[in-house]
């Protein structure tokens, strides 16, 4: 699926992270008895990844609460009325409850108007990007004027479920591997604010972009409350191929980008990525050494981020790339 804007702007970003800090450093200490047993060195986790640390909430805080405050500081930068909001989508792979949904929290804590649509998007880590092209398109074509997208992850509980299920005694080599990329989650929030452009001219414009599925491989990555299970190597060989293709449908070797947010989970898998994409390293901006994985958080936090550091300048051309485990790829283009 192929989609072009002419009328989308993004208004406001905003991003949040917790106050609590865990290091790789920290988890390898309470995996000792493991890693003698099956022969690790320390220093792994962040040789194999390159994540320093993550940061999370208390395992009290929900999704919701995270979404709300990042959401509310964003509504703030934009400095309109709330009764404004004419869409609300949440995108957060955690929740906090199996019902209602995230999305209808938010919007009660906000106090949005009625009138105000809201739901959630999930879609593993692309979630975040397949909500801004929702919200686009119903931008585009009249049907509201400011849509505010949200994310918010806290896995802290999976995480440290997976950190004491791969401590006990009978962890084996094949268990640990295939939980490794729990390890690597981060936890954040972050939330943009859409409109149209006639209402924002000078906003950066979002331009659209190009979507792409292989469901043949929907298992190879298995989240549960308590752990996720992945096989690392064929979701990267896979993620590679349905990404070259995706590049091509968007025909992203036309384009002359000046900075790419990837998707924020390893330095191994952004190298792979980028070398199959044809893609300068030096040109991404990169959150995961002091944040880890934090799942569809990952691209809006990054571009914030970026934003908010004065990393991008007027004029620049960024490219988006997102991967969800399903598979899915999705590549955005937005004009600074």
């Amino acid at each position: 699926m192929q989609t072009s804007f002419s009328n989308v702007s993004i208004l406001t970003l905003a991003h949040i992270v917790g106050p609590n800090i865990l290091t790789s450093v920290a988890i390898e200490e309470r995996l000792i008895p493991t890693y003698k047993r099956l022969g690790f060195k320390k220093g792994m986790i962040e040789k194999m990844t390159g994540i320093i640390e993550r940061r999370y909430w208390d395992t009290s805080v929900q999704p919701s609460d995270i979404a709300t405050q990042v959401a509310t500081k964003c509504i703030e930068k934009a400095n309109i009325p709330a009764e404004k909001i004419g869409l609300l989508i949440n995108t957060s792979v955690c929740r906090d409850y199996i019902e209602p949904s995230v999305a209808c929290l938010i919007h009660g804590n906000l106090k949005l108007p009625a009138n105000c649509l809201n739901f959630d998007i999930t879609n593993a880590c692309l979630g975040f990007i397949n909500g801004m092209h929702v919200a686009g398109l119903m931008i585009e074509n009249g049907s509201i004027d400011y849509a505010l997208i949200v994310n918010a992850e806290n896995p802290i509980f999976g995480i440290e479920k997976t950190i004491e299920k791969l401590a006990q005694d009978d962890c084996t080599l094949e268990y640990f591997q295939n939980n490794l990329a729990t390890l690597t989650l981060g936890c954040g929030g972050a939330a943009m604010l859409l409109c149209r452009k006639e209402l924002a001219p000078d906003s950066p414009e979002f331009l659209g972009g190009v979507f792409r599925s292989n469901s043949d491989y929907n298992r190879l990555c298995i989240g549960q409350i308590e752990q996720m299970q992945t096989d690392t190597r064929m979701l990267l060989k896979t993620g590679i191929t349905l990404g070259i293709e995706t590049a091509k449908l968007a025909k992203w070797d036309e384009e002359h980008f000046d900075l790419f947010i990837p998707h924020q989970v390893s330095n191994n898998y952004i190298v792979k990525i980028c070398e199959a994409l044809n893609i300068d390293f030096s040109k991404n901006y990169l959150t995961y050494p002091l944040y880890g994985n934090m799942g569809p958080t990952s691209v809006p936090f990054a571009l914030s981020k970026a934003s908010s550091e004065n990393i991008i300048k007027k004029g620049d051309l960024i490219g988006l790339l997102g991967f969800g485990s399903g598979i899915n790829c999705g590549l955005m283009k937005i004009q600074w």
